[in-house]
């Protein structure tokens, strides 16, 4: 998150220069000239740079805020992941803007009473979005004191990263670290006019806003560790490795992923080195296989045949990691590459087949 807090900073600084009574006007105009002027010859310069030479099928910035591709798309996956044949997104209207704020403040706001209560916050979002509204409220009030009363730089940047958090095309719960302290400082915050109003006297005030503010801190961390805690206690670490080496050891989460793991270590002492692989996850393919990899391109069956031929694959690994755990990229393997095995089943030959499992190596056959 180092560069959206580094061009968040930027504006956040400006608006807290030109808020400062105390410096005199010329230095604040003098000090925020260079300010900017930094910040368009560097930050600028550089995303011009990048809008104009930026490689075939990569999307800038720019092109991901107007993108008006849904939240959770397999797209933004897909992109992460490099895959061939991804036609650009189309561009957002207003209309999709809006909705992404929406998806995102329904998502952040979920996130306390998901961490305590998975199922529930996943079935009803009106009683997950109820049960974080005092926090969400508490957060907000220590906000705009800040804005409007402190005016610190801090208060600035945590609304400028908030804004661009809500309009951003993606969600993730590690966004939030870089702001996460402010926001349990700006509850605490919130709490001191109700501490002026039940404790007279200024060091009073101070020691319950600090009692407040150790209780909210300790039901946070109790909440947000909670499922951890409780993810960890159903893990054993007794999870089969491949072991290639003192440096080379490959641990797997779960069944699936150690079908996989099975069958690129097969292809690699299997195969010849001409081969050319294609699998869900094109750098884990490399690594395991040692040889050139492709990811699955989100096609159609007939499409997808060609771009087996057209880029020389010669052998295809179908595993069933969605099946034990989270799809992430192995979803392509169900929705994009078996429809296409299922409908041309005369171009490809089994080789491999893990007992008690669908996860199976194949050879592309070619006329």
């Amino acid at each position: 998150m180092v560069r959206t807090v580094a061009f968040t900073l930027v504006p956040a600084a400006l608006l807290a220069l030109g808020c400062c009574r105390a410096i005199p006007w010329k230095k604040r105009a003098l000090w925020s000239g260079v300010i900017i002027a930094a910040w368009v010859m560097v930050g600028g310069g550089w995303m011009l740079r990048n809008q104009i030479v930026s490689a075939a099928g990569d999307l800038t910035y720019m092109d991901k805020a107007l993108a008006g591709e849904p939240m959770n798309s397999l797209y933004w996956l897909a992109l992460d992941q490099r895959l061939p044949l991804l036609a650009a997104p189309r561009r957002a209207a207003p209309a999709d803007i809006m909705a992404r704020a929406l998806s995102n403040l329904n998502f952040y706001a979920r996130q306390p009473l998901y961490n305590a209560w998975p199922a529930g916050a996943a079935r009803a979002s009106g009683i997950s979005l109820a049960a974080s509204a005092p926090a969400a409220l508490l957060l907000l009030i220590g906000l705009l004191r800040g804005l409007f009363q402190k005016r610190r730089l801090l208060d600035f940047y945590v609304f400028i990263y908030l804004a661009v958090l809500i309009f951003y095309p993606h969600q993730d719960t590690r966004f939030l670290i870089p702001v996460m302290p402010f926001l349990i400082l700006y509850a605490v915050e919130a709490l001191e006019p109700g501490a002026r109003f039940f404790f007279r006297g200024e060091g009073r005030t101070r020691a319950a806003g600090r009692i407040a503010g150790l209780v909210l801190s300790a039901v946070l961390i109790l909440i947000f560790s909670y499922r951890d805690f409780r993810h960890c206690s159903g893990i054993h670490y007794d999870t089969p490795v491949i072991v290639r080496g003192p440096y080379f050891r490959v641990t797997t989460p779960h069944l699936g992923a150690y079908h996989s793991a099975v069958l690129l270590d097969w292809v690699r002492k299997n195969s010849s080195p001409t081969d050319r692989v294609l699998f869900h996850s094109y750098a884990a393919c490399a690594v395991m296989t040692e040889k050139q990899c492709a990811g699955i391109p989100l096609v159609d069956p007939a499409r997808l045949i060609k771009f087996l031929d057209d880029a020389g694959i010669t052998l295809v690994v179908v595993d069933d990691e969605a099946k034990y755990g989270p799809a992430y990229t192995s979803a392509f393997t169900p929705r994009f590459l078996v429809p296409a095995i299922e409908a041309f089943p005369d171009r490809f030959q089994s080789l491999m087949t893990l007992d008690n499992s669908s996860a199976r190596v194949w050879r592309v056959v070619r006329n």
